[in-house]
């Protein structure tokens, strides 16, 4: 017994425990979790283990139980300390195990595609995009990717990156195909995601664990939109029981409306949904398309808003706008806010609202007023529409025209007349009375002509 600092040194045990070490690196050890758990015990006993070994061993305890057999009875594994190596062995060792970088590296290399298949249905992946990518280009390096289970990674990898943060970081992803099932998780798995076989492309279901979870993928992923899909959406959420009465009548007045709405709407359907407890919003993916429904005093009201002339100009190609020079005034406001919009579009609705706004009331109240445009009309009724009135575009040039109802001619005659008697008359008017007239008149005329 020596002495270091005042404090007793056994050198006979150091020596045995560097001899130990070396005895044990100096050829294979069985592989199995007894060995592997005596080497440990016997190392640690003579003070030789060292951290990187400590954390390499731990790392072996959890990850070999879960090796499949056809790897446990044939690998070789290498558990890779500060200075030294240890080798365990079982069968040929035809499957290489290597643990270094204390235990942080677990690597295998399989023998054979039947093995890599074999460990790759045994446990579970890492969910991540990378993840699938890797696995995805394993098993085509393998030979062992046929089409549908191509398919399933396609999908896969189409939908996964698209989840918000909170699927993706708890999930667990089944991707099934006929003989073959593998399984990838990430955080807890909570959210269940199935990728199997369907007729056309594979299936994507997504059950989500908690209504968090759902509001999120609606709120943040597109999702193809139809009438089928928004009585799906109002069925989850009945379940959920997070459906308010407001809301239900939103639901109710959009399955009403969506499905009148033209073709190339209805067609862009991929469309992230949201809500309120008065207020549900459709707005499609790249934001040319917004759907409202909010619910005021227990009224539900439908607002469609586009972003572009050409998708505007087909909503209003199917439907007559109420005629008024306050809806011509919004009408042309929006127009010039959408993109593309002709400059020839924005001339004929500044000539409707500059002449229609002249038109006497018992023209304005009864009138159909159409502006021509490339490609289709814009249609505005007041009453029963007997009044017609046409803005086109005729050689470049903006033209305006009425094709009254005979009363309604009468009273514009009436009012060209009366305009003429007036300029007439005030040239027999003394000076300054003409003005206290003038303003009578103007208070009296539009009573009078209607």
């Amino acid at each position: 017994m020596g002495q270091t600092n005042g404090k007793p040194h056994n050198h006979g045990q150091e020596l045995t425990g560097d001899m130990d070490l070396a005895r044990l690196c100096s050829h294979p050890q069985p592989l199995s979790m007894e060995t592997l758990q005596s080497v440990r015990d016997t190392l640690e006993s003579r003070g030789v283990l060292d951290e990187e070994l400590r954390a390499g061993f731990e790392r072996a305890w959890k990850e070999f139980p879960r090796e499949p057999p056809c790897v446990q009875n044939n690998a070789r594994m290498v558990i890779q300390g500060d200075e030294t190596e240890l080798t365990f062995l079982s069968g040929k060792g035809k499957c290489q195990i290597r643990i270094s970088d204390n235990g942080a590296c677990y690597e295998v290399k399989e023998p054979t595609a039947q093995v890599y298949l074999a460990r790759l249905r045994s446990r579970p992946q890492k969910l991540s995009t990378k993840s699938l990518r890797d696995v995805r280009d394993a098993l085509e390096k393998w030979e062992l990717l046929d089409e549908d289970l191509r398919a399933g990674f396609e999908r896969a990898l189409e939908e996964f990156p698209r989840e918000p943060r909170c699927v993706q970081r708890s999930a667990r992803m089944v991707i099934q195909s006929d003989e073959t099932e593998l399984v990838f998780v990430s955080g807890q798995g909570e959210c269940e995601i199935t990728v199997s076989e369907g007729d056309r492309e594979p299936c994507y279901e997504v059950k989500e664990p908690a209504v968090a979870v759902y509001l999120e993928r609606l709120r943040t992923r597109p999702q193809r939109l139809s009438v089928g899909k928004l009585e799906r959406i109002r069925g989850r959420l009945e379940s959920w029981e997070v459906m308010t009465k407001e809301l239900r009548r939103c639901f109710d007045l959009v399955l009403r409306e969506f499905p009148k709405e033209p073709k190339r709407v209805r067609d862009n359907t991929w469309m992230c949904v949201t809500w309120e407890e008065t207020k549900l919003r459709l707005i499609s993916e790249d934001g040319d398309c917004e759907v409202s429904v909010t619910c005021c005093d227990g009224k539900p009201s439908y607002e469609a808003k586009v972003k572009s002339w050409e998708m505007y100009q087909e909503r209003m190609r199917h439907s007559e706008q109420p005629l008024s020079i306050e809806n011509l005034e919004g009408v042309r406001r929006e127009v010039r806010g959408l993109a593309e919009t002709p400059e020839k579009v924005k001339e004929a609705l500044n000539v409707a609202v500059r002449d229609f706004s002249a038109e006497p009331g018992c023209l304005q109240e009864n009138a159909r007023l159409v502006i021509e445009c490339p490609g289709g009309e814009m249609v505005f009724v007041s009453g029963k529409g007997e009044n017609k009135v046409n803005v086109c575009i005729i050689d470049g040039k903006v033209s305006y025209s009425v094709s009254a109802t005979v009363w309604v001619t009468v009273i514009k005659m009436c009012q060209k007349l009366l305009h003429r008697l007036w300029e007439a008359l005030l040239n027999f008017i003394p000076q300054g009375l003409d003005k206290v007239l003038g303003k009578a008149l103007v208070k009296v005329l539009p009573n009078l002509m209607g």
